[in-house]
């Protein structure tokens, strides 16, 4: 990562995001899997690391489809923790201009649905951000 363009906070946060998701285990995506009607929020996340991975094919209602298929990937947890900001496609970008708007889009409001989910938010978070900022 091309550290000397982007503020050092912003790193930091991609750190703390990567090593709390590095805490997760297999049971805990699981839990998200199993749910047969998630909240919109889980929904917003998970469509929003489909969108920077570059996994997102649907989105037109909802790629929660997708977002199982993602999460049944033994390597799901790994893939997301290797990712970097510069791997994302500059047009993901715009296509989460409004998760990123959201007021509830944020740790807060998330990790109230989701402990995993509030990883994974903060993850979206530090990678847009580092993305934007380089």
């Amino acid at each position: 990562m091309a550290t000397s363009t982007v503020p050092e906070d912003l790193v930091q946060d991609l750190k703390k995001a990567r090593e709390k998701l590095g805490k997760l285990k297999v049971p805990d995506i699981e839990e998200i899997r199993q749910l047969k009607k998630p909240h919109p929020l889980v929904v917003k996340v998970l469509e929003s690391v489909l969108i920077l991975t570059g996994r997102e094919r649907c989105c037109e209602e909802s790629c929660w489809d997708d977002a199982l298929r993602f999460m049944d990937d033994p390597n799901f947890l790994k893939t997301v923790i290797e990712f970097t900001p510069e791997q994302v496609d500059p047009q993901a970008i715009p296509k989460l201009a409004s998760s990123m708007s959201d007021p509830k889009f944020n740790s807060e409001a998330v990790s109230r649905v989701s402990l995993v989910c509030d990883y994974l938010v903060q993850w979206v978070h530090a990678v847009y951000n580092i993305r934007n900022a380089s």
